[in-house]
């Protein structure tokens, strides 16, 4: 059982009738304390909910790791409430937790504005549940199911739209150079996008990139260079801070979509694929180009 918290406005009119009937000595001595209680009953800001968004094998799973093992914060990895990528297989997987998931699998069709509605009320009641605790939400958004599923991009609201009508969002985009993410996509079976073209997945990229333009953009390759700095940065821009020993916590912190690197240590790596590589044959490399330009990559 929680300990019940001091009813601070009924602290600050104890203390004003303390000012009206106690002698001089203990006028001050309340008077001293009500000062004291005033920041305490001032309106607080908001807690904002922070979100990480990138694309598959772009070493999202590694940087929400060390973004998670700052104090106080609760990382929720790959959230998409859309997503139905989990919802493939016929058997109804074994759901405890989840009503939303449980419906998907009912003859009855499901509209996708009750799954947001149910999203948004459960975020906002972790966010006041949290908050209470001092404790701060980070989202990792599975860009992957909105982006990079099925013929073409849906129109639909992205996880942003619908956090912010919970609080204020302060968001950030980790990228990796496009060559290095496409190629893990193939080796990992991703490619549930069609067709399945480097070009496509540029194209997808850059839609992406274009829905989160007010977000900051981090390069896993520059994290990689300067770990403890860039960390810094990020945490800076998500309001968060930076963990004395991220490196040794963040192997503790288990997140799905952890299909990538091995290892503890946080160090470039070469690279394994190229261009002519990737390119189907025939293939305009033009949309590759274009996004690294806009990435500030070398192709």
């Amino acid at each position: 059982m929680s300990t019940p918290q001091p009813d601070l406005a009924a602290l600050q009119a104890d203390l004003k009738q303390a000012l009206t009937q106690s002698n001089a000595a203990n006028r001050t001595a309340a008077a001293a304390l009500l000062d004291h209680a005033a920041p305490l009953l001032a309106p607080r800001a908001p807690q904002p909910i922070r979100m990480i968004h990138h694309f598959a094998c772009s070493g999202g799973t590694l940087i929400s790791k060390c973004i998670a093992t700052s104090p106080n914060t609760v990382l929720f990895s790959e959230i998409d409430p859309l997503g139905t990528h989990h919802f493939a297989k016929p058997q109804r997987p074994f759901f405890t937790t989840d009503l939303v998931a449980d419906l998907h699998y009912s003859p009855r069709p499901l509209p996708a504005q009750v799954r947001i509605d149910h999203f948004i009320a459960g975020l906002g009641a972790l966010h006041r549940s949290l908050s209470d605790l001092g404790q701060h939400i980070v989202l990792r958004d599975h860009a992957h199911s909105h982006f990079c599923m099925g013929p073409v991009i849906p129109d639909r609201p992205d996880l942003r739209q619908m956090a912010i009508q919970v609080a204020p969002v302060r968001a950030l985009v980790t990228v990796r150079h496009p060559l290095e993410s496409f190629a893990s996509v193939q080796a990992n079976k991703f490619v549930h996008f069609t067709p399945g073209t480097l070009t496509e997945y540029c194209h997808r990229y850059q839609v992406f990139l274009d829905t989160h333009a007010d977000a900051p953009v981090v390069r896993y390759e520059d994290f990689l260079e300067a770990p403890r700095e860039v960390l810094g940065h990020m945490l800076t821009i998500l309001d968060l801070q930076l963990a004395d020993r991220f490196e040794q916590l963040a192997p503790l912190f288990r997140l799905s979509g952890d299909s990538g690197r091995g290892g503890e240590k946080i160090t470039p790596r070469p690279r394994r694929r190229t261009m002519q590589e990737l390119l189907e044959p025939g293939e305009d490399p033009a949309a590759y180009i274009a996004l690294c330009d806009r990435l500030g990559y070398t192709p």
